[in-house]
């Protein structure tokens, strides 16, 4: 098989990997971080096996059939803002080679997405957010947990391009 077919195809596959996460994210009683977590994981794939455009063509075309198959589309803000897109954001970060800057602009990025979630959420669909910890505290816990999966993805990509990776 050629490249280009193989590419494709794998495509398709973790698309639909993707897509079926995606549906269990929206519509699981428990472990819906979990669920978006591991749709994440399938962008930065394509990005290992056929490069930066492959992995927005891919966050593209998720994020057109997940809008098109999910009927609750609000749930599906964490993907379209955050983690749909991380593993590109996550590649052209990491391709600085410093890890100062890299960690600085990880957070800096989890922080806008973190934002812009909060707003469409309360602004833009109309749904109240209720909580004890101030919206700055909650968003110091959101970087905090952010680091600790940005330490598992790692690895997980990790283990796939030892593991995995075409050659």
């Amino acid at each position: 098989m050629n490249k280009k077919s193989r590419t494709i195809a794998l495509g398709g596959i973790l698309g639909a990997l993707c897509v079926i996460s995606l549906y269990a994210a929206v519509y699981s009683p428990v472990s819906r971080l979990a669920f978006y977590s591991l749709s994440s994981l399938f962008a930065s794939f394509m990005v290992i096996e056929s490069g930066i455009k492959g992995g927005w063509l891919f966050y593209a075309a998720t994020s057109a059939l997940a809008f098109l198959i999910i009927p609750d589309r609000v749930s599906l803000i964490p993907y379209l803002v955050f983690f749909g897109n991380y593993g590109v954001v996550k590649h052209y970060i990491e391709s600085i080679g410093l890890l100062l800057p890299e960690v600085l602009l990880k957070g800096i990025c989890v922080s806008v997405y973190g934002v812009v979630i909060y707003f469409l959420y309360t602004k833009v669909f109309d749904i109240s957010f209720e909580s004890k910890i101030p919206i700055y505290g909650l968003l110091a816990l959101l970087i905090g947990v952010f680091y600790i999966y940005d330490f598992v993805y790692t690895k997980i990509i990790a283990y796939y391009t030892r593991r995995f990776k075409s050659y």
